[in-house]
């Protein structure tokens, strides 16, 4: 639209520089829709690269393809398949790369709109508009498929990291098993950094004796402040 736009502003300058053989300048000023439409263009086009590198990343990331199968469009720009949240042009989200989605009402003299900060497990955030309320339940009923799953994988990231035990490499990568499970159970029940530090040294205390189990309770602490800012919310 911007180039039809300069190409219908500089055909007449030009034909007139041509007819009336107008110097240089007069020229140069034909050509300078040209040069802010190529301009707008540019800028138009960020969005489409950040929306593709975006893509490109999560697809290297988690060996998967980007596909639109079982695409669902929820409002306007906002689209729903099996495993991609797609605001279009924007941003696109793969499932089990989204850590937490909050929503915030604003209201505004033309009415009320629902933003909604996605995070993602890197550590950005984005944001993207819903005008309905319905869109929201159908994102987050899409997200909680496979919520349990991503939310047991953050547990068992951070504690075989810590490895409290000193098992690894040696010990099989489910040896905390048991453990990481009456976490996660926690951290589903309270977002308190002190009662989850209290429920780790417990679980391991009681799993392998505080003989062997030798960590302290502000060690214990670090621990869920890590775990409850990576844990995934709704």
């Amino acid at each position: 639209m911007a180039l039809i736009c300069a190409i219908i502003v500089f055909i007449p300058i030009f034909i007139t520089s041509l007819v009336y053989d107008v110097l240089p300048y007069d020229l140069f000023i034909a050509f300078v829709p040209f040069g802010l439409a190529l301009l707008c263009v540019l800028i138009s086009l960020f969005p489409t690269i950040r929306f593709r590198r975006m893509i490109e990343e999560q697809e290297k990331q988690y060996g998967i393809l980007f596909t639109d199968d079982g695409v669902e469009h929820l409002e306007t720009t906002l689209y729903l398949s099996n495993h991609w949240l797609i605001w279009a042009g924007s941003s696109a989200f793969y499932r089990e790369h989204i850590l937490s989605i909050r929503v915030r009402a604003e209201h505004g003299q033309s009415g009320t709109s629902n933003r909604v900060i996605v995070t993602t497990k890197d550590g950005k955030r984005y944001c993207i508009w819903c005008l309905h309320s319905s869109s929201i339940e159908e994102i987050k009923s899409w997200l909680k498929k496979n919520l349990k799953d991503i939310k047991r994988l953050v547990v068992a990231e951070i504690i075989n990291e810590w490895d409290p035990i000193g098992l690894f490499p040696a010990a099989p990568d489910e040896e905390y098993h048991s453990e990481i499970e009456q976490i996660q159970l926690a951290l589903e029940m309270s977002d308190d950094s002190k009662q989850i530090a209290e429920e780790i040294w417990s679980v391991f205390a009681k799993s392998f004796g505080t003989d062997v189990f030798q960590k302290t309770k502000e060690e214990c602490k670090q621990i869920a402040e890590r775990l409850l800012d990576r844990f995934p919310q709704m």
